[in-house]
């Protein structure tokens, strides 16, 4: 909740158990047309909820996509450890990593350590972001480091994706803010 708190503009957050539960209130308190992804109809077949191919399909219908903007103090923090590295650009990097088992979307640290080790690497910054606990893969590389361990909050890790060059990695809610 606190990455919604952070956003411009989110006056006021309410969870809901369930999207059931989330379209009623939108139906009474009227601001069910409003929402996007929309709240009157079923999402995709296939998806529990908005995919990317639902902003996909929303671009190519409105040439425009929604936007996320964090609040001045949050952003800042991103912009300052950006312009820190300049002119070298930072990409923001998303690893996920769980380990709930071999079932799962984790990404492959060995090959991201191997990527890292390559010369070409080094013409850019990484910041790797989120909450997962992947700071070996950073060890040892002077253009690779980790945001949590900077002292970004997760909020500030978004903003840190909103205010990079390019992002890489999982699919995931830090992919969100970067698209």
């Amino acid at each position: 909740l606190a990455a919604v708190r952070a956003l411009e503009r989110v006056r006021r957050v309410r969870m809901y158990s369930d999207m059931s539960a989330l379209r009623r209130a939108a139906n009474s308190e009227g601001w069910i047309g409003r929402a996007w992804p929309p709240l009157n109809r079923e999402p995709d077949p296939g998806y529990g909820t908005v995919s990317t191919t639902e902003s996909a399909r929303y671009f190519d219908q409105h040439r425009w996509l929604p936007t996320l903007r964090f609040q001045a103090d949050v952003a800042a923090w991103g912009q300052k450890l950006v312009a820190s590295y300049q002119p070298r650009p930072v990409v923001a990097v998303h690893l996920k990593a769980d380990g709930s088992g071999p079932e799962t979307s984790d990404a492959e640290l060995a090959s991201w350590r191997d990527f890292f080790r390559r010369p070409a690497s080094a013409s850019a910054v990484f910041a790797v972001v989120g909450d997962d606990d992947v700071a070996d893969v950073a060890q040892g590389f002077d253009h690779v480091f980790v945001a949590r361990d900077q002292g970004g909050s997760f909020p500030q890790q978004l903003g840190l994706i909103s205010q990079s060059t390019a992002f890489m990695g999982m699919a995931a809610g830090p992919s969100t803010v970067a698209i």
